[in-house]
């Protein structure tokens, strides 16, 4: 445990002497009689906006992200009320004026929910989400933006519930895609533009994986193949091979749900329909799928 201790003492430590020679405003620095390690985390991200000039924190957009980037290195060692009340203050106090508040979504954005995110965070990006959505000073199709992206990351998140999903199937049936009364222990949901040949590539990679069938057979973990887009006959004379055990599904407005970001998007929630995975690679379902097998075949 010390170990673990004196190394974020040491990575807090680099936080701020990395960022004290191009920091926008002072930082804090916690006392000297705090405990090591999670309290003075906490104090850094609790008082990290205050001495913040709000009048001028925007007038440099890339200072104030590089701060932003900053409050962000220090999150993963603070407790979570703390990051959120702390988040709370910069939203309050950055919302007085408009023009700032959207820049501040877009460093945001940046920070938590892109490609080259300091720390990629659904939860953290969602305080902020939420915000947009609600702030009245922004036009309705911005709110409204906003709203869709609240949706989707509470719907489908990780430790998210998935919501009751009308889709329709091969027959065009309305089924609901969180339907458990297959009763298998993990559900994979694959969600697949069917134009996107790498895609379906990596679909079938999977599919033909000798330890994923034994697995589905086994009715341990339950496939749902989802389309993204209306598939044309190719798609769905090319799924026909499936197993009985797979669900198809057919989902035109899938992005108000997931996040499909990636192509495919594929989805790992466990017997009670909760994310417990988001954006797997194929390559990790199956490695995974063959290393459950391997136990299974220990224990026997």
């Amino acid at each position: 445990m010390k170990k673990y201790t004196l190394l974020i003492i040491g990575l807090l430590t680099a936080i701020i002497m990395s960022a004290q020679s191009a920091m926008w405003y002072p930082y804090p620095v916690p006392p000297e009689s705090l405990p090591l390690g999670r309290p003075r985390a906490n104090y850094m991200v609790e008082h990290f906006w205050d001495k913040c000039n709000w009048k001028a924190a925007y007038s440099s957009p890339q200072q104030m992200e590089s701060s932003l980037r900053d409050f962000a290195d220090m999150l993963p060692f603070a407790s979570v009320d703390t990051i959120h009340a702390s988040i709370e203050k910069l939203i309050k106090n950055t919302q007085k004026r408009p023009n700032d508040f959207a820049k501040l979504m877009a460093m945001a954005e940046a920070t938590f929910n892109s490609d080259s995110a300091t720390i990629f965070s659904d939860e953290v990006y969602l305080l902020f989400a939420q915000a947009a959505a609600k702030y009245k000073k922004f036009k309705p199709e911005e709110r409204a933006k906003y709203g869709k992206i609240v949706s989707v990351i509470t719907s489908s998140s990780e430790g998210s519930q998935l919501p009751a999903i009308e889709a329709k199937n091969i027959d065009n049936k309305i089924i609901l895609l969180n339907d458990t009364s297959s009763q298998a222990k993990s559900y994979a949901i694959i969600l697949e533009d069917p134009t996107n040949s790498q895609a379906r590539f990596e679909r079938v990679k999977f599919a033909a994986n000798v330890a994923a069938r034994r697995l589905i057979e086994a009715g341990l973990l339950k496939p749902i193949l989802v389309a993204t887009k209306e598939p044309d006959e190719s798609w769905i004379a090319a799924i026909e091979s499936l197993p009985e055990q797979w669900t198809i599904a057919v989902l035109p407005n899938a992005e108000k749900y997931f996040d499909l970001r990636v192509s495919p998007a594929i989805y790992i929630l466990d017997e009670h329909m909760t994310v417990a995975a988001k954006w797997v690679s194929a390559s990790t379902l199956i490695a995974n799928c063959e290393q459950l097998i391997r136990t299974i075949e220990q224990q026997q």
